[in-house]
């Protein structure tokens, strides 16, 4: 990376090691402020820690991406915060090692509720907040190229990937795929609370 991200807030799940953390390290080196997520407390604090000795405005948060509720009182306070982030960078994820027969049902639900479910939460989330803001951002979501090479020995986590890869790009109407600008323009409205369309 070459630019600077002096004065833009960059918000990174999966933050406490990893991708996640070196990304978030990254944009520190370029000025930005940090907001490390993790389910892991002390982790998210480690990798805000870091970003703090680069020099860099840091802040950790505990979320569960697999949790709706949890989300949302992150995307909500990160807005109280900060203000709407400029970058999202959907990362967190686990892996997961078994054939299907092999996968309980439980298992099945707990990595589709992380890798693809927290990929769609902070999509809707965050995505909202760049649209009302009227300025539009980025939403950089990860995913593995187990995707697109299944393995039968992985047939939960490669399905999850390749679910993620195909539905990134019908998830929302800023049209969010990897890097790809949230639209201000948008004709999508969020509907007040309690009223359907």
């Amino acid at each position: 990376m070459t630019k600077t991200y002096d004065g833009k807030t960059v918000v990174v799940t999966g933050a406490g090691s990893g991708i996640g953390r070196a990304t978030a390290l990254a944009f520190a080196g370029r000025g930005a402020r940090i907001v490390a997520a993790d389910i892991d407390t002390e982790s998210a604090s480690r990798t805000a820690a870091l970003a703090k000795a680069l020099g860099a405005a840091a802040h950790p948060f505990t979320v569960d991406v697999a949790r709706e509720e949890s989300m949302a009182g992150f995307a909500d306070e990160v807005a109280n915060l900060t203000d709407t982030p400029d970058v999202v960078v959907n990362n967190a994820g686990i892996g997961m090692v078994g054939s299907l027969l092999d996968t309980s049902p439980e298992a099945w639900e707990r990595i589709v509720q992380i890798n693809l479910g927290g990929v769609a939460r902070g999509c809707r989330l965050f995505g909202v907040q760049m649209v009302e803001r009227g300025q539009g951002g980025h939403i950089v979501d990860l995913a593995s190229a187990a995707g697109f090479t299944p393995n039968r020995a992985m047939a939960a986590y490669a399905t999850t990937e390749a679910r993620a890869d195909h539905a990134l790009s019908r998830l929302s109407p800023g049209t969010m795929r990897l890097m790809a600008r949230v639209d201000p323009t948008s004709r999508w409205k969020r509907e007040p609370k309690g009223r359907k369309s």
